[in-house]
């Protein structure tokens, strides 16, 4: 009886690990917030959103796919700069490991780390390539355009 039992109970407990592998996603889709946060994290700081900015690095995310570089960038009414990666990690890793890439070019580092009132983020998918694209800006107060505010 007792054997009977313990086999019961091993057919149990792979049945529930079954379970949990079908219903748990293999990873969580990338999105502009997993990036906003690493970003967030790497200044220290909440700096706020701002739509304007969000919308060139969402356009510029899709434009880098094709055409992987610094020209298409650019937001002419205010100081800006931008940082742009891409890379075939995993879900759960991508945007944390683009930002830590980010920071270990002196260029880069200095545009994440500078003295920037507002970020846009931008993230795309094509294939199994990521692409992330960071804007940052100097906004007056007297001239935001609108923004969504950091939590």
């Amino acid at each position: 009886m007792m054997r009977v039992l313990t086999i019961v109970a091993l057919i149990l407990a792979v049945l529930a690990l079954v379970l949990v592998l079908i219903a748990r996603p293999a990873s969580a889709a990338i999105t502009d917030s997993s990036l906003l946060a690493a970003i967030r994290a790497a200044r220290g700081d909440a700096i706020p959103t701002n739509a304007v900015l969000t919308e060139i690095a969402e356009r510029r995310a899709l434009e880098i796919q094709t055409d992987f570089s610094h020209s298409g960038a650019g937001a002419s009414w205010v100081p800006w700069g931008e940082a742009i990666g891409r890379n075939s990690f995993t879900d759960d890793i991508a945007a944390t490991s683009i930002v830590e890439g980010w920071l270990a070019s002196p260029e880069h580092r200095a545009v994440i780390l500078g003295d920037w009132t507002h970020v846009g983020v931008g993230v795309s998918e094509a294939g199994d390539t990521n692409y992330f694209v960071a804007v940052f800006a100097v906004i007056p107060t007297a001239t935001l355009p609108p923004t969504d505010v950091a939590p």
